[in-house]
C-alpha cells in the first residue's frame, strides 16, 4: 500500500509522522515492533524513532518492551486518539479501507476514487468510487456501507461493466480519465 501524501492534510509535521500515524490508525496492525513501523512505511527507523518518542511524549502512543523489542500501540486512553484517529482515516484512510472492503466481492475486477477527493481538494463532500466488472451491486454498496459510517462521508458509486469501461467514449469516461484518480484495486 503506497503511503499517503500528508499534504492533503498539513497538520503533520513530517511524511514520516503521518505514515507512522496511518499505519497505526488505518492498518491497525496491533503492538508493532519499530523495525515493522519502518518496514511498513518505508521510513529510517531513525526517522521512525524520532517520531515515536515524540507521539509517546505527547501520549498519543504507548510502548511496551517485549525481549529486545519496542512495541509500540496507540493510546486508546489518549483524550486526543479518537479525534486524530478520525482525521487521519478521513484525510489518508479511505482508499485502504474501501480496499479492504471490496476486495473479495465476485466479479470486481477494478476500482478507482475520482473527483474532488481524488484531486486532493481539501474536506470533500463526497468521495466518488468507480467499480469496473460484473457483480452483484447490493452486495458492493452492503461492504461499502460500514466505510461510509468510519469516514463519514458518503461513497457515491458508479458501476460499470468491463466492456463499458473499455468502449465507452461518454464525456463521463472522457472526464475520469483525464483526471486524477485514485486507484484502490
Amino acid at each position: 500500500m503506497k503511503v499517503p501524501d500528508w499534504r492533503r492534510l498539513p497538520i503533520f509535521r513530517s511524511d514520516s509522522q503521518a505514515s507512522i500515524l496511518f499505519d497505526l490508525f488505518v492498518r491497525d496492525a496491533g503492538p508493532s515492533s519499530l523495525t515493522d513501523l519502518a518496514s511498513r512505511t518505508g521510513t529510517p527507523i531513525g526517522a521512525v524513532h524520532r517520531e515515536v518518542e515524540r507521539l509517546e511524549a505527547a501520549g498519543i502512543v504507548e510502548s511496551i518492551r517485549q525481549g529486545r523489542n519496542r512495541l509500540v500501540s496507540l493510546n486508546r486512553e489518549s483524550p486526543y486518539v479518537e479525534a486524530l484517529g478520525t482525521l487521519v482515516t478521513r484525510a489518508f484512510g479511505v482508499p485502504e479501507l474501501i480496499r479492504q472492503a471490496v476486495t473479495d466481492v465476485d466479479g470486481l475486477e477494478r476500482a478507482l476514487i475520482f473527483g474532488s477527493w481524488a484531486r486532493g481538494e481539501g474536506a470533500a463532500n463526497d468521495i466518488d468510487l468507480l467499480v469496473v466488472g460484473n457483480l452483484d451491486v447490493g452486495a458492493l454498496y452492503a461492504r461499502l456501507r460500514p466505510v461510509e459510517r468510519l469516514v463519514g462521508t458518503p461513497i457515491n458509486t458508479t458501476v460499470l461493466s468491463p466492456s463499458e469501461w473499455d468502449d465507452g467514449e461518454s464525456g463521463f469516461l472522457t472526464a475520469v480519465r483525464s483526471s486524477p484518480t485514485v486507484d484502490v484495486l
